[in-house]
């Protein structure tokens, strides 16, 4: 089911922003969604980057509101706004906001290109609510053209490298191992040809001694905002809880 809405207040960019100007209408049309007093998980990247200029923006209020963020970068932003950063918040937030570097059908996700997937999934998992936001070009039809990010210690990197490789990836050690997560581990981008079972092989990368986190998110999204040039389109895979 698929419903459709009109930006609002979208300023204009140039044509060769125009995934740019597609995050901000998605951006934009989050805000309905989100009313001050709500505990809320911000993920990372530019997406969440945009989502936070638009509150600047908007002058909108959530003094009431108890943020956890997955990231440094997102946490030194929103504190500078004066919204109410907890990271030993207990309990289950109201929604989680973030974007995603490839979204199928199903609302299944690859995310992780920013290296936060294990904090955003740990976020995403204590939500009631997952809503993510993406310009047009991230949804798919079959994940895996994305190299697929897997967080792992640096232990046996070698052979936690070469049992990825046996499910029929290439695999990569991010920037030659110098990028670290802010969990102090590397990140191996994977290669598939496509993840036609994205459910089966979250599961059988987990049970590799080694992985900390794979970037999979399944069956995990209540809603997505897919911004597109002309307003924006509203992707619903299972029941919003409150909101």
């Amino acid at each position: 089911m698929q419903s459709y809405y009109k930006t609002i207040n979208c300023a204009m960019v140039n044509e060769s922003h125009d995934s740019i100007k597609e995050k901000r209408i998605a951006c934009e049309v989050a805000t309905r969604y989100l009313k001050d007093g709500m505990s809320i998980g911000l993920g990372t990247g530019s997406t969440v980057n945009i989502l936070l200029d638009v509150f600047d923006e908007m002058n909108l209020c959530f003094k009431k509101s108890t943020f956890v963020s997955t990231s440094d970068r997102t946490t030194e932003k929103a504190l500078k706004m004066g919204l109410n950063i907890d990271q030993d918040f207990s309990g289950e937030l109201d929604v989680s906001i973030d974007g995603a570097d490839e979204i199928d059908p199903n609302g299944n996700l690859i995310k992780g290109g920013g290296g936060a997937l294990t904090r955003e999934k740990i976020v995403a998992y204590n939500s009631r609510n997952l809503i993510i936001l993406a310009d047009s070009s991230k949804f798919v039809e079959t994940l895996g053209k994305f190299k697929l990010p897997v967080e792992i210690f640096r232990l046996f990197l070698s052979g936690t490298v070469k049992r990825l490789e046996s499910l029929g990836c290439e695999c990569k050690v991010r920037d030659g191992g110098q990028f670290i997560t802010e969990n102090g581990n590397p990140i191996v981008d994977c290669q598939f040809k496509s993840i036609k079972d994205p459910g089966t092989m979250e599961k059988t990368i987990k049970m590799i001694p080694g992985v900390v986190e794979v970037g999979l998110f399944v069956g995990m999204t209540n809603l997505s905002i897919e911004g597109r040039m002309e307003g924006a389109v509203i992707h619903r895979y299972k029941e919003l809880n409150g909101l």
